[in-house]
């Protein structure tokens, strides 16, 4: 059985991604997290890696960080996980957050 635990991923150093000779290893935080995500979403069967992540970001954005919508688009559309994006006044509180982060389950 796999485990639902992924395994981590850095984006350092820097040319840990690299997209058209673009050192994107130190902002690409939003596309490694998701790429942990849906390694525990998938529970191992799919285990993309960060810089993956960020290649299949449609239309590609090469200028610094990514939004959450633009990663969460990815893992539904190439590896069928369902995301919900709460951002805003819709964020989930951080004392709810830091809960069910102890009690296991992914944020």
């Amino acid at each position: 059985m796999t485990s639902p635990h992924p395994k981590f991923q850095t984006q350092l150093p820097k040319d840990n991604c690299v997209i058209d000779g673009i050192l994107l290893g130190g902002v690409s935080c939003t596309a490694y997290a998701m790429a942990m995500l849906i390694d525990a979403a998938t529970e191992g069967t799919e285990a993309p890696k960060g810089c993956r992540v960020r290649r299949l970001v449609n239309p590609e954005d090469l200028d610094e960080g990514l939004m959450l919508s633009q990663v969460a688009k990815v893992a539904e559309r190439k590896f069928d996980v369902p995301i919900s994006v709460r951002t805003g006044a819709r964020a989930v509180p951080v004392a709810t957050a830091i809960r069910r982060i102890r009690n296991g389950r992914g944020f």
